[in-house]
């Protein structure tokens, strides 16, 4: 007997919950959409191997894990019906918690550091983005955090290297760099004529000394937290022009197991 059809409205066979069009059936569009991508540059090897040692299950709490607790702390003794007042104060609590979160976690390298490593992170939906234009404004966001909270000074965080050096070796190894290096500044003076002297090093790749497991999940966790200070600034526009925080169920009720890890639905409504 063949396999029977699942409808858009019918509920998810995965168990979620949820109706299939807003479940699986999403999850199988980006899939048909958005082909793989293979970033075969060092750095994002590198990144990939130190984040595949990770089950799906621990990679997910633990860059979703900061802005969870975050969320957790501002939204779990606010009321049902909160006043605007309480609203503002709330949301500005979030928004406050959340820079310094990003400030903390940036602070630990150099902006050039994360920029380097945010362009080389390998395909992965954070979340399913409520309007086109959310994407961009997102990752705008992402930049600024970086470019603002990132140390200005670089200590040896990266290095260049002849084109024939030993990717497998940086990609798998627990330990910084320690293999041929060149000179950046030379490279950029070679006259055109004198290239034949340095056929290894016609093509140096620059990359990052070393990226640790902690760098590497970093990363992902600025960048979340990012998505949810792009959100609380949009709720603090509408609140500001005279809008209503709605919240379809109380964030964080402990007595619903499935609403403990959730941030709640909470939007601000315009009249």
């Amino acid at each position: 007997m063949g396999k029977s059809k699942i409808g858009r409205n019918d509920t998810c066979p995965c168990g979620s919950g949820k109706k299939y069009k807003k479940c699986c059936l999403l999850k199988e569009g980006t899939k048909e959409s958005s082909p793989d991508i293979i970033m075969g540059d060092a750095a994002s090897l590198r990144m990939n191997y130190l984040l595949d040692n990770m089950n799906r299950g621990e990679f997910m709490r633990g860059y979703k894990g900061p802005a969870r607790d975050i969320a957790k702390s501002v939204f779990g003794s606010l009321p049902t019906s909160p006043s605007k007042e309480q609203s503002e104060k709330v949301l500005l609590l979030w928004k406050d918690k959340l820079e310094e979160e990003i400030k903390q976690l940036c602070s630990r390298h150099s902006k050039y550091y994360w920029l380097f490593l945010s362009r080389r992170i390998f395909p992965e939906t954070i979340e399913p983005y409520d309007r086109s234009t959310t994407p961009y404004l997102h990752h705008a966001t992402f930049n600024m955090a970086i470019l603002k909270y990132g140390n200005s000074s670089q200590t040896e965080e990266f290095v260049a290297v002849p084109s024939s050096f030993d990717m497998r070796q940086y990609i798998s190894t627990e330990e910084p760099y320690s293999g041929d290096t060149l000179e950046i500044d030379k490279m950029n003076t070679i006259e055109m004529e004198d290239l034949a002297e340095f056929k290894e090093a016609s093509m140096p790749t620059i990359i990052p000394r070393q990226i640790t497991r902690e760098d590497a999940l970093n990363i992902y966790q600025i960048e979340y937290l990012s998505l949810d200070y792009y959100n609380v600034t949009a709720q603090l526009r509408r609140l500001w022009k005279g809008g209503k925080l709605g919240i379809a169920y109380h964030p964080f009720m402990l007595c619903a197991q499935k609403r403990a890890h959730s941030h709640g639905k909470l939007s601000v409504l315009l009249p």
